[in-house]
């Protein structure tokens, strides 16, 4: 009997970690998404301020042309 709940909690835990594991993942892809939508949101705002409305159309297609933009704007 001993070593069946040995084998049990064994299996609890496992589950449990396996659980918290998916909830990390989940939350940190939340976090990520809402920090790409700010950041892009920084740099739209920041190049229709400055009257780049062309820069701000290449922005949102090339994704190289928006990193150029984040560095150039010192956003991180």
């Amino acid at each position: 009997m001993c070593a069946e709940l040995e084998k049990w909690s064994l299996e609890e835990r496992q589950e449990g970690r396996q659980e918290g594991l998916q909830e990390g993942r989940k939350e940190g892809l939340q976090a990520g998404r809402q920090e790409g939508e700010s950041r892009l949101t920084t740099l739209l705002k920041l190049l229709k301020a400055d009257g780049r409305l062309q820069d701000l159309e290449l922005a949102i297609d090339d994704e190289k042309a928006r990193e150029k933009f984040y560095q150039e704007y010192h956003i991180s």
